[in-house]
């Protein structure tokens, strides 16, 4: 079954083709007489073609790889040395074994080098001396020199030709190797790109979060403020004027936020957004709405104020809101301040409330989910800066710092 696997191969036609120049050499040796000789040549031109049919066999197997098999190494300088006995009585068998065990046994890129050299050193010194023996002439002696060179130089031909194609088929190998590697270095690219992209647009969803959380929470905080204090209004028998009033401050609070909300989502869907912007304009907008207003808050500052990166802006913006909002949620009707600082490079922001225990909470104390701090601290992380909030002596501080990398001058 491997023989007829091995017949299906390329290589069939040339096997074949050899099968049968031996058969030819076989029979026009007979004709010749190549074994009517002595015992002992009749015997070594046998040996030599039972060898030669070994040859044959191995030729299935004609490959440079590592499963060549080695044992037809030595029988193929076996039946070379034999062809270089026998070549002087019967001169074609003689010639024809030598060289076509030197041709195999040198043609084949795994057959060792001394092997090989030795194989056809030892026929070749053997056949060109027996011949000069039998024809001590000058003549003899270059022509059949000139034959063993020739065989030579055929079986090295025919080892490179081997070792190019062996090359060529790594070649091919390792082309076919690269390009599959780079339908999978695409393949990855192409699903980093999608995780990339995924990565960014899950990013912009939390910062539209982030915006409308610190938007909404405190626009509905004021509103809640309002509708409290409605409350109050009526409770203690007051007008309707004052009633209306408080209302009408409500619908204006929620016109407000509605009006905030869509404007960020506006904001962070465009592409044009200015490169700087006055952080104390921005900190001021927030502390002079509804909310900054029933803390009393007033912002102070300290030091020459400048424009500073928008996105470092809004960062500080949206801090001061999430602050206050959780002032009028925890401290209300508490003494609260905030002030800007501006000291070199460095921007900070501080704001303070007073921590009262007998006062209690607001309404809105048990409100929320507890993103307002997570989300002041990766607003002032995203521009480069920090923020710190704690107790410290009776007062709750929250501090947000900006080194003043890429200050606008």
């Amino acid at each position: 079954m491997a023989i007829a696997r091995q017949l299906r191969s390329n290589q069939t036609s040339g096997v074949l083709l050899r099968l049968l120049m031996a058969i030819a050499a076989f029979w026009y040796s007979v004709v010749l007489g190549a074994f009517s000789h002595a015992t002992a040549e009749t015997v070594v031109v046998i040996i030599a073609f039972v060898g030669l049919l070994g040859l044959l066999y191995s030729g299935f197997y004609d490959n440079v790889s590592e499963s060549t098999p080695l044992w037809p190494f030595p029988v193929a300088a076996v039946v070379c040395v034999l062809g270089g006995v026998i070549a002087a009585p019967t001169n074609f068998t003689g010639w024809f074994l030598f060289g076509t065990g030197c041709v195999i046994l040198v043609g084949r890129p795994r057959a060792p080098y001394l092997l090989a050299a030795v194989g056809w050193g030892a026929g070749a010194i053997t056949l060109v001396a027996l011949q000069v023996r039998a024809e001590p002439t000058t003549s003899v002696l270059l022509w059949n020199t000139a034959g063993v060179l020739g065989i030579l130089l055929l079986g090295i031909t025919r080892r490179q030709s081997a070792i190019r194609r062996q090359q060529q088929a790594e070649l091919v190998e390792r082309s076919r190797q690269l390009e599959q590697r780079s339908l999978e270095l695409i393949k990855q690219t192409e699903q980093t790109r999608t995780e990339t992209a995924r990565a960014a647009a899950l990013e912009e969803r939390n910062r539209i979060a982030r915006d409308l959380h610190d938007l909404l929470a405190h626009a509905l905080g004021g509103l809640v403020v309002q509708l409290d204090a409605a409350e109050a209004v009526l409770d203690a028998g007051g007008g309707r004027d004052q009633v209306g009033e408080r209302l009408r401050t409500s619908r204006q609070l929620a016109v407000e936020g509605l009006r905030d909300a869509r404007a960020a989502v506006r904001e962070l869907r465009s592409d044009e957004r200015p490169d700087t912007a006055s952080v104390t304009d921005a900190v001021a907008a927030v502390l002079n709405g509804p909310v900054g207003m029933r803390l009393g808050l007033r912002l102070d500052i300290v030091g020459p104020p400048r424009l500073i990166p928008s996105q470092t802006a809004e960062a500080f913006a949206a801090v001061a809101r999430e602050a206050i909002t959780n002032m009028n949620k925890h401290a209300p009707g508490g003494r609260a301040s905030a002030s800007l600082i501006f000291s070199g490079p460095q921007v900070k922001l501080e704001l303070i409330n007073a921590l009262n225990p007998d006062r209690g909470h607001g309404e809105l104390a048990d409100s929320g989910d507890g993103f307002g701090l997570e989300s002041m601290q990766r607003r002032m992380k995203d521009v480069g800066g920090g923020l710190r909030a704690g107790a410290e002596g009776g007062r709750w501080v929250v501090t947000a710092d900006w080194p003043g990398e890429g200050v606008a001058e």
